[in-house]
């Protein structure tokens, strides 16, 4: 038997010998860690002539986009970025409803005001960034009922379902009549 360092311990500083035995399980253990950590293209046979695999490609992108909008999850969350968003509409003087107050507002904040004026903030309901939360919200929102409102309409014109034989699952048959209660004087 040979002995071969650790190169693992040679990191710390520290160099131990060890049996080829250990060493080939060592070996296996870093074939089975790098086997379990490769990524598609390392597995691959380099010259297997097949196709590469290709990814997502532009409609499965666009299919995921697609799902990810419709998503009940994204119209709450667009949802709130509208809330979010018509916070300063209320709190700041808006350009449409009160002009001489935004004049008023430049005149007192000299530094700010500009800032704000950037990210359209005197004209939060005419902004393009408030204009696209809200038709992305919209757009959601349609594409989220639409489907359901078609699955609901089916169900709604469908039979509806036989009343089973048993109340709840035990073996005696369900009452027609319910039992009238005592009376008490």
């Amino acid at each position: 038997m040979s002995d071969t360092p650790n190169t693992a311990g040679a990191a710390s500083g520290t160099v131990r010998t060890r049996t080829e035995g250990e060493a080939r399980t060592e070996g296996e253990q870093d074939e089975a860690l790098e086997a379990a950590t490769a990524t598609p293209a390392d597995t691959a046979a380099p010259d297997d002539g097949g196709p590469a695999p290709k990814g997502l490609g532009l409609v499965g992108w666009l299919r995921w986009g697609w799902r990810q909008l419709t998503s009940m999850r994204t119209a709450l969350v667009l949802l709130f970025l509208v809330a979010l968003g018509a916070v300063p509409g209320s709190i700041l003087p808006q350009r449409g409803q009160a002009p001489e107050r935004v004049a008023d507002y430049f005149e007192q904040h000299k530094t700010l005001a500009p800032w704000l004026d950037r990210f359209s903030l005197f004209d939060v309901f005419a902004a393009p960034w408030f204009a696209a939360i809200y038709i992305l919200l919209f757009v959601s929102l349609a594409g989220c009922v639409l489907p359901r409102a078609f699955q609901h309409y089916r169900a709604m014109r469908s039979r509806p379902r036989r009343r089973p034989a048993t109340c709840c699952g035990c073996r005696s048959p369900r009452r027609t009549r319910p039992t009238p209660r005592p009376t008490r004087r």
